[in-house]
């Protein structure tokens, strides 16, 4: 038995030894066998090498394997009928399945045990523990060694319960993937195959306790083994060296097998060192990157100037810095164009990148858009997958009884039983109805109480519409909602119930046609991922029957587990194709006879890597427990150790040109550093000159995938067009494309036009005559867009079953409304009501008004119950403060929500009074309005000057032409006031009953104008009520009168006339009405567009006076 050590730095030609060694003597040696052992992801890579460089292509007694494809091949061959091994999801499941069964018994891990991704950290760390050959014994050593550190023993006996647990639950049924090695370790003596061949590994950086075991036994039955190991010719052979030296990985294996030697007494290992020749080496062509093999990460560092050797002027090494991670890849992406016309392969490329999760999507979709064949080697999770999520939501549905967000989140799935239009209606009937279970979705609904149609027919067929989309959802739905809902089900009772579901819905005939029509367009990735799916899905329901079927659980627990399997399986890569560019990470992805490579990301976010959070145990208890003697995974330390070891096999890939790429802020806005790695190369190339690629503007960059396109709208946007190489873009469109160039322009120099409509149009919308309320008109004075599409278009936003802050106003108003209509009809004042009856009457009206508010939604929720609550005491504070101020004076209410039509002009105005008081004179009455808001709104001239707060005018109006109705001639129906009042819940810190009161009234006050005439100063009662500051002499209230009547004219005419502008306004302290409007969406109001603002200058109170007396004292005069 012969132990070979082939050694060599990084591209010295280990592996081109070994191959040619192993090919020369299989060619000699036809009767022994020969093993080619190497990393799984390396199997095919080193199998079609092998075929390369054998004489006829092929060598029928050489066999490339990987660890676990041995095993299998060993216990075929020795009829060995090995129980069924676990890969991570089966052992995640298992595992899943106990920790819920312990969770009482573990007192660190039982209460994370329901968080999404735990499970996962403790199978990593089961897995670990197998790997290094920890057993329950081992764990109770771990926990004697931890003593008073209880953090670390609380884990360690979680997982010696855990480890228990699950090696109880697997006994006689399965091993884990971990402990393949170790049973194929107990019969490579009994294997043919093995006695006395010719074994070879590598492209290994290191191996573990059980992997060293099966080398072993292999070393006593085989004849000879070659090992590759990567190391230069000063390092010491045989001797570990320190855990930061860049070889240590390789001194620690050497030392290994030297140690394995002896105890076997086998003879002194060989060593074969290869690579002494450049011109033999992956550098013959390159001194810089050769340079960089013999000296990176070693002391003392000796730094390298270019030109010191004849014929070296070329820049093979080079640091490149970009904005953005987009812009790295697009970058690698022109200069592979570049390349490609220069004559390399796509295959001659590699990339490299700090961050997969970043880079490799980006990789997919820029390369894919410049049409760079490309092989991303990074296994896809299927949880994005519609069909994965659809079964989730599915489930989500099932396990909330039919809660609107789960049936709306299914039926949006790709393979959803209603078109899109369907369900944007069911949605927004389930918003505003509040369906919730199951059991609504049995029975007929009833659309009218949602929806008042004034149209009968229209109402019967929306009302039918909407029927059929609920049948046709339960009829889909029912069968497995009555199947798995209710109780407990086994695992396969489950899973049956899902795959029958899975079947009637025909989702496998929808993924082949998908997979048909990825296929039409090219995009070979999503065909394949599509292709998979399904069968993934099987396979997972699959392992959970054979591994939990008998299990009884509730539904909540088997989605658990159901996503527990969908994170741990992945979506089967496409194998690398004969001409594509490899991108993949450090660690995994192999790659061989690179000319050219492009490190992307090469930033302190991502060198050195991030620890991930360390799993189960943090990074201090690993350090201790190393301390400790316990030989584990390496520590977040070491891990920056090996980091620089694959560092230096990843930069001496490429054998012409290395770029190292970096960006200045990440895909999360924040800024980005250069990695130390950058600052060690430096001091090696002193001469190395950071190409800033922004600055770098060649014909090739401006270009980029898409003729240059992107830069020409940038030019546009920044307005930059005097750079040259934008003109040179323009002219070439110019003259190529004009067509999409016109587009490009028109975009750029976008102008809105003002919309109109004809007349004739307009009154097709409204008709001739015109019906609003005062808040119609408002809305058309905030906007003339804004009402074409709420009152022409009756575009509305979704109605929604919830209590709004508006709710509480209008459950308060109606309150009121009966409270006062009692009062009326009792001929009572409010301060003739002593305060026991008020409250009792305020709670019998509230009660009324809420149970049939909004169909009951006030009883809805626990929520709302509290909110009915604080409205009460709104109500009772409301009430009382007004009997307050109406005892204080002499006016009476006269009428509750009085309803009144005014005509102006085309305009059928409509509306009712929330409350009329009235005080009677000698010759005269005197009429004054209050409107409820919940709002803190006050009286604003400028507002009613420019038609925003035209409300209490109106109403003012409708209340006296009420009281001349009433009197006739008899008397003089004179104007009082026009006031708001609020409602509120007012926080009041005194505690003297008195003072309390005092400032109740106060809060209370009302706000608006108030008739400066005596009689009405007198009679309101005092400043109380209302300040008596705001006063307006009669006539100015006339003259307020007739300006609403001609504005109200004036806005009908408009209308009518077709005016529909985009024009909000902009007041001066900048606030506009496009704020809070829900039409943004559709009129897309943009001032950097061109679109602009009304501006609307706020007026003195004695700038509206001044104005309106000049427009209608000649009136008065002549009237």
């Amino acid at each position: 038995m012969a132990v070979y050590f082939v050694l060599g730095g990084s591209g010295r030609g280990k592996s081109y030894f070994v191959n040619h060694t192993v090919v020369e003597r299989a060619q000699a040696e036809k009767d022994k066998t020969f093993l080619m052992i190497v990393p799984e992801q390396a199997t095919m890579q080193t199998q079609k090498e092998i075929v390369d460089i054998s004489e006829h292509q092929g060598i029928m007694n050489i066999e490339v394997q990987s660890f676990v494809r041995l095993a299998y091949r060993i216990f075929g061959e020795t009829g060995m009928t090995s129980l069924p091994a676990l890969d991570d999801m089966g052992k995640t499941l298992i595992l899943h399945k106990v920790l819920l069964e312990q969770e009482k018994n573990l007192h660190y891990f039982g209460r994370n045990v329901h968080k999404k991704g735990y499970v996962a950290e403790i199978k990593s760390f089961l897995s670990e523990m197998m790997q290094y050959g920890i057993d329950e014994e081992g764990l109770d050593d771990m926990i004697q060694a931890a003593g008073s550190r209880m953090a670390l023993k609380s884990k360690l006996e979680d997982m010696k319960v855990a480890y228990h647990s699950f090696r109880t639950y697997l006994k006689d049924n399965y091993i884990t993937s971990e402990e393949v090695l170790t049973v194929l370790s107990g019969v490579v003596s009994q294997s043919k195959l093995l006695k006395d061949a010719v074994i070879c590994l590598d492209g290994f950086t290191g191996f573990t306790p059980v992997q060293y075991q099966l080398i072993e036994e292999l070393m006593r039955v085989c004849s000879d083994i070659y090992v590759t190991v990567t190391m230069d010719e000063s390092q010491e052979l045989f001797q570990p060296g320190e855990k930061h030296e860049l070889f240590y990985l390789s001194k620690k294996t050497t030392a290994h097998f030297l140690h394995m030697i002896k105890d076997n007494g086998m003879e002194e290992p060989e060593v074969i060192r290869v690579g002494e020749e450049i011109e033999k080496t992956r550098f013959h062509d390159s001194e810089q990157l050769g340079y960089l093999e013999r000296s990176l990460f070693r002391f003392p560092v000796k730094a390298y100037h270019q030109g010191a050797v004849e014929g070296d002027d070329r820049e093979d090494i080079s640091i490149h810095l970009l904005k953005q991670p987009q812009e790295e890849i697009s970058f690698v992406a022109e200069c592979v164009k570049k390349l490609r016309r220069e004559g390399y392969r796509y295959r001659d490329i590699a990339v490299v990148a700090g961050d997969m999760e970043v880079y490799g999507p980006l990789a997919r979709d820029i390369f894919g858009q410049a049409q760079i064949p490309c092989f991303v080697d990074q296994k896809k999770t299927i949880l994005a997958n519609p069909l994965v999520n659809m079964l989730d939501a599915l489930l989500d549905m099932i396990q909330y009884d039919f809660r609107h967000d789960t049936v709306i989140r299914y039926l949006r799935g790709k393979y959803s039983m209603l078109s899109p239009e369907e369900t944007d209606l069911l949605d927004n009937y389930l918003l505003a109805s509040g369906i919730r279970g199951a059991g609504r979705w049995k029975g007929e609904w009833n659309a009218a109480q949602i929806y008042p149609f004034r149209d009968e027919e229209q109402g019967q067929e929306f009302n039918q519409k909407i029927n059929d989309i609920r049948q046709n959802v339960w009829k889909n739905i029912e069968e497995i909602y009555i199947s798995i809902k209710t109780r407990k089900h086994t695992v396969r009772e489950f899973a049956e119930a899902l795959i029958q579901f899975m079947e009637e819905q025909n989702f496998y005939g929808k993924l082949t046609e998908d997979v048909e029509a990825f296929r039409q367009i090219g995009d070979a990735g999503a065909a394949k991922e599509y292709d998979q799916i399904y069968g993934i899905i099987l396979d997972v329901l699959d392992r959970l029957v054979e591994l939990l079927g008998s299990e009884k659980m509730s539904l909540k627990e088997f989605r658990e587990l159901l996503d527990t399997g969908f994170s741990e399986a992945r979506v089967g890569l496409i194998p690398p194709g004969v001409d594509q560019i490899v991108v993949g990470d450090l660690t995994r992805t192999r790659l061989n006879h690179v000319k050219h490579l492009f490190f992307l990301g090469v930033t302190d976010a991502n060198i050195p890597s991030g620890s991930g959070g360390g799993g189960i145990l943090s990074a201090s208890e690993r350090s201790f427990l190393e301390q400790e003697d316990f030989e584990m995974a390496p520590t977040e330390r070491q891990k920056l150790y090996t980091e620089q070891f694959y560092l230096y096999l990843t930069l001496t890939k490429p054998e012409e040109h290395l770029y190292l790429c970096l960006c200045e802020v990440g895909n999360d806005g924040k800024e980005q550093k250069p990695a130390y790695l950058i600052e060690r190369m430096r001091r090696l190339y002193p001469d190395i000159v950071i190409h800033v690629e922004d600055q770098c503007l060649d014909a090739v960059r401006i270009l980029g995938q898409d003729k240059g396109m992107t830069y020409l709208i940038k030019g546009l946007r920044d307005r930059s067009i005097e750079d040259i190489g934008w003109q040179q873009i323009y002219t070439y469109y110019k003259e190529h494309d004009p067509e999409e160039l016109q587009k490009i322009l028109a975009a750029a120099f976008y102008q809105p036009e003002k919309a109109k409509l004809v007349r004739e149009n307009a009154e097709l919308l409204y008709g001739d005559t015109l019906y609003g309320s005062a808040s119609r008109f408002e809305l058309y004075a905030s906007c003339a867009y804004r009402h074409f599409l709420q009152y022409g278009l009756h575009l509305e936003e979704r109605q929604e079953r919830t209590v709004e802050f508006y709710d509480i106003g209008n459950v308060i108003h109606e309150t009121l409304e009966l409270y006062t209509k009692d009062l009326i009809l009792h001929k009572r004042s409010w301060q003739d009501v002593e305060e026991s009856e008020r409250r009792q009457k305020a709670e019998q009206y509230f009660q009324q008004v809420a149970e049939q508010y909004k169909n009951g939604v006030l009883q809805d929720t626990a929520r709302n119950h509290y909110l009915m609550k604080t409205m009460k005491r709104v109500l009772h504070r409301t009430i009382a403060a007004i009997s307050s101020q109406m005892g204080q004076g002499n006016f009476e209410t006269v009428s509750s929500e009085l309803r009144f039509e005014q005509l102006h002009g085309p305009l059928r105005l409509r509306g009712s009074v929330d409350r009329v008081d009235q005080m009677t004179g000698e010759d005269a009455e005197y009429i004054s309005i209050v409107d409820y808001k919940t709002g803190d709104k006050d009286v604003s001239l400028s507002d009613f000057y420019y038609g925003l707060q035209m409300q209490l005018v109106i109403y003012l109006q409708a209340a006296v032409d009420a009281a001349k109705g009433k009197t006739g001639n008899r008397k003089k129906i004179i104007p009082a006031g026009i006031f708001y009042f609020h409602p509120q819940d007012p926080i009041l810190e005194s505690v003297d009953a008195k003072d309390k009161e005092k400032k109740l009234i106060k809060e209370f006050r009302m706000k608006g104008l108030l008739n400066e005439a005596d009689p009405v100063v007198d009679g309101i009662g005092g400043d109380g009520v209302t300040s008596t500051k705001n006063c307006v002499a009669e006539k100015e209230f006339n003259y307020f009168m007739k300006y609403t009547r001609d504005t109200l004219e004036k806005m009908s005419e408009d209308i009518l006339g077709g005016a529909i502008e985009v024009n909000p306004y902009r007041r001066e302290n900048d606030k506009t009405s496009c704020e809070y409007c829900p039409y943004h969406g559709v009129c897309q109001f943009d001032p950097r567009l061109g679109n602009k603002y009304r501006s609307l200058m706020k007026l003195k109170d004695e700038q509206v006076y001044m104005e309106l007396k000049e427009k209608y004292a000649n009136e008065a005069k002549t009237e």
